[in-house]
């Protein structure tokens, strides 16, 4: 029987990912899940010399635990804050568009707006989105967790099923080159976690300094949207800028200072301390393969691009510069692929490994 052409396999498979692209996405979010929660449970194990399975149940009610504390605690403040930030923000874009149109230039880029209040179908079209939505989150929440826990539980069935459709011969190295992808995602998500509890609370208490209102709820959504390079932070800023617009310009100057002060450390100080071991990415690409993602899958390819980007740098890599075009990588990424290996490969590895890997 003739085999396919390689070709044929190729473009079987983009197709495949094409079509799944969304599903996939979820499922790279919840290894991203079951990544910390797989570190979290092993430094526990390590320290309280406590069985794994104990050690992830300890860390997932320990979170459960912290995120009730801090929702009885903080919960009825952000919840006002964010119900009047929901009214407050519409009510003063409306009234910088109606500054705007006072000028020429501003009737130019604003453009004639019809005027007409949305009628009665439009309402039930939005209120119609607005339950998709919902609904839809409630399930990419669902896939999320159900794939973090699972694979933090036990994710050896999962890599050995992978591994063993490489062949033999190109196991081992396959193994090393998922390991630094799991090694690199690691370091980025700890130390986007810190960076973002750093930016947030900065944020948040410079904005109360400054006089913004709502500022709780600002330093929040600033902590938040940190997980997303480049894009979430201007994001962020944007409802904090706009309210401090509206009380006045100086206010606003002084927002827009500490803004460009948070994020300069977070670039220059933050992120280098934090993230040593992390894979390097120029700002370019950064920026690119956000606006390619958010293209193609919407919110969950923006908030997903940069780590699924580093890990595929990492194995283009190890895979491509290295093995096939024979150029010198990172040492210390290589180095932490083959520690990686050597600590997996009596669990997660055990049994797909050419003899004397193992």
């Amino acid at each position: 029987m003739t085999p396919f052409p390689r070709w044929i396999v190729l473009l079987i498979a983009l197709l495949l990912v094409w079509v799944a692209l969304d599903v996939l996405l979820l499922v790279f979010t919840g290894i991203l899940l079951a990544i910390v929660l797989r570190t979290l449970s092993g430094w526990v194990s390590s320290g309280l010399r406590l069985p794994r399975g104990a050690a992830l149940l300890l860390v997932v009610s320990a979170i459960l635990g912290l995120a009730a504390l801090v929702g009885t605690l903080y919960a009825p403040t952000i919840a006002e804050q964010s119900d009047e930030l929901a009214t407050q923000l519409p009510r003063v874009v409306s009234d910088l568009t109606a500054r705007i149109r006072a000028y020429s230039w501003g009737r130019w880029i604003l453009g004639e707006l019809s005027g007409q209040a949305p009628g009665g179908s439009e309402m039930v079209q939005q209120a119609s989105w607005a339950a998709d939505t919902a609904m839809s989150l409630l399930t990419a929440i669902a896939v999320v967790l159900f794939v973090g826990i699972y694979l933090a539980v036990e994710p050896g069935p999962y890599v050995r099923g992978v591994l063993r459709l490489i062949p033999m011969s190109r196991r081992h190295r396959i193994a090393e080159a998922l390991y630094a992808c799991l090694h690199v995602l690691r370091s980025w998500l700890f130390g986007q976690a810190i960076a973002m509890v750093i930016v947030g609370t900065v944020m948040g208490v410079g904005l109360a300094i400054i006089g913004v209102r709502l500022a709780l709820i600002l330093g929040v959504l600033a902590g938040l949207f940190e997980f997303v390079p480049v894009v979430g932070p201007v994001v962020a800023v944007l409802p904090a800028l706009l309210l401090a617009l509206a009380e006045s310009g100086r206010q606003a100057l002084w927002v827009l200072a500490l803004y460009t002060v948070i994020q300069s450390a977070e670039s220059y100080v933050i992120t280098p301390l934090v993230q040593r071991r992390a894979v390097e990415m120029p700002p370019v690409m950064t920026i690119v393969a956000q606006l390619s993602l958010g293209w193609l899958a919407g919110p969950m390819g923006l908030v997903v691009a940069v780590p699924l980007v580093a890990a595929a740098m990492v194995a283009t890599q190890m895979l491509y510069v290295h093995d096939y075009l024979k150029d010198r990588v990172d040492p210390e990424l290589e180095a932490d692929a083959r520690a990686e290996v050597r600590k997996a490969a009596h669990r997660e590895l055990r049994g797909v490994l050419p003899k004397g890997d193992e």
